[in-house]
């Protein structure tokens, strides 16, 4: 197999298991249950993104995928500080 084909196959594998974490979130009951299937969705993304990066030399596409992390991260842990009720 190409470098090419492993990307493809690789992002097929990707968009197979984001369509289950979407099948989660819309299957969750409490909110910490959508804000996880939330954050596997998102690294879902980043990872598809960098994928993508590597396939086309694209280094936005990377960098995306890092502001993207980021993000991420702050809304857990901006969820973690509001579900314990801190700041309130």
């Amino acid at each position: 197999m190409t470098g090419g084909a492993l990307i493809v196959l690789a992002l097929g594998a990707v968009a197979a298991t984001a369509a289950l974490a979407a099948i989660r979130l819309a299957r969750a009951r409490t909110t910490a249950d959508r804000l996880l299937a939330l954050q596997l969705l998102v690294v879902k993304a980043i990872a598809a993104l960098f994928l993508m990066a590597a396939g086309l030399g694209a280094e936005a596409l990377a960098e995306t995928g890092l502001v993207l992390a980021l993000l991420g991260a702050v809304t857990a842990a901006a969820f973690a500080q509001g579900s314990r009720g801190v700041g309130r």
